[in-house]
């Protein structure tokens, strides 16, 4: 997002540029206290959503508002400078430097300083990455690279937040060179602006069906959403140009038209906060709500702007948002890492309430006296200063990185443990979202020719890999692990999914390809069948769930069970049919905390006592836990039922292995032996759990 500051263009006269003629001062638009209130409504809506409000659930739109008023801004600016001749890279650079850099460096160093204390090896290696990222201006290429099925949990990431701030400066090193290009030919400049605006929506548009996470992340598919900021300020400033010396007072009609369309555009933005949610494939063409309401209220100053949005509260945050979005997260962030259960949307309010403090102490002390001081300090000088700066903190964090997050700081259980993680989620043989084909290597298929056991499923059927492997080598038979992220095994029905809108054909074809192989093998005689059995009634929505391949039904609770038990008895028949022995795993408990994380936490003295004294987010210590989801009841009937021949499976070869019984009492469900995790979050067995539950399987 960008840093609050006027449109003005910098004052001082040049010689005429290309095909132009300068413009006068009086002819330049003035600081508007809108925008600035414009500011607020985005960063209070996104501070608003990551506190967990109940109500803002779209907050993460403020964002793309931030993407327009940022290219209005800069795009304005940029192109007033152009066209009069005043245009110099390294004083535009020195000058984003200034406004962005100041307050960015303070929060990583501070985060980076905290997290010495506060972080484990693996999470300070991962801080380490993603703050490289945000001081060399790339930190959503790094998101963009390290997002995956078993990605850490983007709450836990202190500098997340930057993202958006690498889209920005990414569009800024390459629309300078651009507009001085476009410029050459007269005429061309908004048409051509237009054309590679709506490119980059198509792009958009392909990307969130196609690449999620390229779509959300990474520059070319966002770059509309500047576009059009830039698109308007350069309309305006010809229109200034063409009717400089003409009556400029719009007729009644016109102007009850201009305001009309101004609270439309709030509006649009107050809609995509209060109605949007997680579950929507963003940005995608839903996008444009927020980003077209935006270009309305900035293209239609007037009397409802200033009555909404400039009044002074609203002014005065909107001056102070950057400085907020920076502090606020990493706040939230920390306090998330120290607590077990989720943060209540009151305490993300405190806890952003604190930020905003220490976001004026920012803005007084950091932001202004860097913006507007120094004004005599050669540019270069600039520079120089920042890279120099960037080169010792990306030396620094580099050094953190390498030494795998210092695990001198910390009792060494909890590197154990993160080891023990890393083994879990490092399976070459589980495909991810967009892949279709099942893998071929050596360590994914039995030789050929040698009787085998075939795990099947989705990402909780890999994780137990280690015990089914423990499994075959017991039954002097070989290994073939066939999975998919978020795929089970079931016949004739997927799991539509809004984040990944191609997963349900997707699944389907690696069903099929992988059912075909596996039925028309002599060599296979036993099939192991796990899945995350509930997840797609876990996350049902209105548009998401188990569906049929054949026949759409609703998004029901009672539909969804009911293709689960279908799609799964027709797997099971079809294998029993040909003579394998399929063993269906009941579902691994979901717990309500991260085993993991409240295994750390336990081992750190400030990180126990702000999760448990200052917040009061801890479990009770022990080896076992209650906090397990019960609300799967219907499920493991379903399941329990297929493969107990209750159903149409009814079969002697189908049997059922209970994963909850092996790991559950009526006390509750045991998540670590000793200082060995059983699993490595919330619901996926770690490798040692996996062959501890596997151990009775005969």
């Amino acid at each position: 997002m960008e840093a609050a500051q006027p449109l003005a263009g910098v004052a001082g006269t040049a010689p005429q540029a290309i095909g132009t003629r300068a413009l006068d001062p009086a002819q330049r638009v003035a600081h508007r206290a809108d925008i600035d209130g414009l500011r607020a409504i985005a960063v209070a809506i996104v501070v608003g959503f990551h506190c967990g409000i109940p109500w803002l659930l779209g907050g993460f739109v403020g964002v793309d508002v931030f993407f327009v008023i940022s290219g209005f801004l800069i795009g304005g600016i940029l192109y007033d400078e152009a066209v009069t001749g005043r245009f110099s890279y390294a004083r535009f650079y020195a000058r984003r430097i200034r406004r962005i850099a100041p307050a960015l460096v303070v929060v990583v160093a501070a985060s980076a300083l905290f997290g010495l204390v506060f972080l484990s090896p693996q999470e300070l290696k991962d801080f380490s990455n993603s703050a490289i990222g945000a001081l060399l201006s790339v930190p959503n290429i790094v998101f963009l690279k390290t997002t995956n099925y078993f990605a850490g949990n983007a709450d836990l990431n202190p500098l997340l937040m930057t993202w958006s701030l690498g889209v920005e400066e990414q569009f800024y090193l390459f629309y300078p060179p651009l507009l001085l290009l476009l410029l050459r030919w007269k005429g061309k400049l908004l048409p051509a602006i237009a054309l590679l605006t709506l490119a980059s929506f198509a792009l958009n548009v392909w990307s969130t069906e196609t690449h999620p996470a390229l779509a959300f992340y990474a520059l070319p598919p966002r770059a509309w959403e500047l576009g059009v900021g830039v698109f308007l300020a350069i309309w305006q400033s010809k229109h200034r140009q063409a009717t400089a010396g003409a009556p400029t007072t719009p007729s009644k009609g016109m102007s009850i038209a201009r305001q009309c369309l101004a609270a439309a555009g709030i509006a649009m933005i107050a809609v995509s906060a209060l109605f949007f949610d997680n579950t929507l494939a963003f940005p995608g063409i839903a996008a444009l709500l927020p980003v077209v309401g935006s270009l309305l209220v900035i293209a239609n100053d007037g009397p409802v702007n200033r009555f909404v949005l400039g009044n002074r509260p609203l002014v005065f945050v909107g001056l102070i948002s950057y400085s907020w979005y920076l502090w606020h997260w990493p706040l939230l962030s920390f306090a998330r890492v120290a607590s077990d259960m989720p943060l209540s949307w009151r305490q993300g309010v405190l806890i952003s309430a604190l930020s905003f403090v220490i976001s004026v102490f920012s803005y007084r002390h950091i932001e202004t006296p860097f913006r507007r001081g120094g004004q005599g300090v050669p540019t270069m000088r600039w520079i120089w200063g920042y890279l120099a700066v960037i080169a010792v903190g990306v030396a620094m964090l580099a050094g953190i990185r390498m030494s795998n997050g210092m695990p001198s700081r910390v009792p060494g259980a909890i590197a154990s443990i993160e080891r023990e993680v890393d083994a879990a989620r490092a399976d070459t043989c589980l495909l991810s979202y967009g892949d279709v084909a099942p893998r071929t290597g050596a360590d994914c298929l039995a030789p050929a020719g040698q009787p085998a056991v075939v795990l099947m499923g989705d990402s909780h059927a890999s994780a137990l890999r280690a015990g089914a492997q423990d499994y075959a080598r017991r039954s002097s038979m070989g290994f073939t692990q066939l999975t998919k992220s978020s795929c089970p095994t079931l016949v004739d029905v997927s799991r539509v999914m809004n984040k990944h809108p191609r997963h349900f054909d997707e699944c389907a074809r690696f069903n099929r390809q992988a059912l075909d192989r596996v039925m028309d093998s002599p060599d296979v005689k036993v099939v192991i069948l796990a899945g995350f059995w509930y997840a797609s009634i876990y996350e049902m929505s209105a548009s998401q769930g188990y569906q049929s391949t054949i026949a759409p039904r609703p998004f029901t609770r009672g539909d969804g069970v009911a293709l689960l038990s279908e799609g799964l008895s027709r797997t099971v028949d079809a294998l029993a049919n040909k003579g394998k022995r399929v063993i269906v795993i009941d579902d691994t408990p979901l717990f309500g905390f991260d085993p993991i994380k409240h295994l750390v936490t336990e081992k750190m003295a400030l990180r126990r006592f702000v999760g448990d004294r200052v917040l009061g987010n801890l479990v009770p210590d022990g080896d076992r836990s209650s906090l397990v989801l019960a609300s799967d009841e219907d499920v493991r009937r379903a399941v329990a039922a297929v493969a107990r021949g209750s159903g149409p499976a009814a079969n002697e070869r189908v049997s059922l292995y209970s994963v909850r019984e092996w790991l559950c009492e009526p006390a509750g469900c045991q998540y670590v032996q000793g200082d060995r995790p059983m699993l490595f979050d919330q619901h996926h067995l770690s490798q040692f759990g996996a062959r501890q539950v596997f151990s009775g399987l005969r």
